[in-house]
């Protein structure tokens, strides 16, 4: 399972029109690093208080959210994980499927393409 996340706006078509060229995913196996960062219905929590798949819900807080704004949110994020990264590698799956280091560049590239098209709103599947 994994994120899918793309940019869209409202062109007045039947349809929104997908914006730039961000269509990325990755493994839910780190959400618990998103919602360490901050971005979780419930909040950030302590290291102590996570486990694996605790919390999935991490970027799906996103979802409709308009581009400039989960700039922000991603931005205040991938600086708590880089802040945390070792302890946060500690809980990295033993199965291989994700990692801190590729989260955070997973996390940038959805930063990078919302302050691209800010008027865009973000979804997330």
């Amino acid at each position: 399972m994994s994120y899918d996340v793309s940019l869209q706006i409202d062109t007045g078509g039947e349809y929104p029109a997908t914006v730039g060229d961000l269509e990325v995913n990755y493994t839910y196996n780190l959400a618990y690093a998103i919602c360490h960062g901050g971005i979780s219905m419930h909040g950030r929590k302590g290291f102590g208080e996570w486990t694996h798949h605790d919390d999935a819900s991490g970027l799906f807080v996103l979802d409709g959210a308009l581009a400039s704004s989960a700039a922000m949110a991603l931005a205040d994020c991938i600086s708590v994980i880089e802040r945390d990264r070792e302890e946060l590698a500690t809980m990295e799956p033993d199965n291989g499927w994700g990692s801190v280091d590729g989260v955070l560049v997973f996390l940038r590239e959805i930063m990078f393409a919302c302050r691209e098209n800010p008027l865009a709103i973000v979804r997330v599947s």
